[in-house]
């Protein structure tokens, strides 16, 4: 319902960058803009974690639950692309019930938003689709989510987020789980014209030099 949709963002984002969303989407015909921070796990030595209600999304239990009605077709299809590419999910399963699930890219491109396709350089994790479903939000879901796929993630590869800099719940949750702010990537389009890209460093930190490389392979990059 339109309302809910209203209040689980204002929830997520607060009421003024709803506000500055809702404005930039009223204009998007015009001028076309995305900012992302990239948060990494510089120095990762691998996370235990062990939760019976978190399994793996293998090809199998996928089509298991889109049968069941858990996954929808769209899901399906975007699951079975991921699992192609290399990609690992893990799921949440409550009393027979799909909860949230999310996932981790290691190789290959991984889109950042409207235009970036960014590969992903050797020794880093990608973590991304994380969902919860409404019906299962304030139960701390997603934290167990993220601890289950830093589990998957092998020791010695640099975890890596981009997140929206206006999503404070996951900036917060991500840097209380170790995660540091390293770079800022602004992509923007005016009136249908080239894209442009432009990425700026939070850190001087020599771990972030491979992704701002590899972020700024694109034509119109500053």
């Amino acid at each position: 319902m339109p309302g809910q949709k209203i209040s689980e963002r204002l929830k997520q984002y607060g009421f003024k960058a709803s506000i500055l969303q809702a404005m930039r989407a009223a204009v998007r015909k015009i001028y076309r803009v995305q900012h992302d921070i990239l948060f990494l796990m510089p120095v990762f030595c691998g996370c235990q974690y062990d939760n019976p209600c978190i399994k793996e999304l293998t090809k199998e239990r996928i089509s298991h639950l889109t049968k069941a009605g858990e996954l929808t077709r769209a899901e399906n299809s975007l699951f079975q692309e991921f699992l192609t590419e290399g990609s690992r999910g893990i799921f949440a399963e409550i009393k027979g019930r799909v909860a949230g699930y999310a996932w981790v890219q290691y190789a290959g491109i991984y889109q950042v938003g409207p235009h970036v396709r960014m590969p992903i350089p050797p020794e880093y994790a990608v973590v991304k689709n994380l969902y919860v479903r409404p019906a299962f939000r304030g139960q701390k879901i997603g934290q167990q989510l993220n601890l289950a796929r830093l589990s998957i993630i092998p020791a010695g590869l640099i975890p890596a987020v981009f997140i929206l800099p206006e999503n404070r719940y996951a900036i917060r949750n991500w840097e209380r789980l170790g995660f540091q702010k390293m770079l800022f990537l602004k992509q923007w389009q005016w009136a249908g014209q080239p894209w442009r890209v432009r990425v700026a460093s939070f850190s001087d930190s020599f771990a972030a030099e491979p992704v701002r490389k590899a972020l700024l392979h694109h034509p119109g990059a500053l």
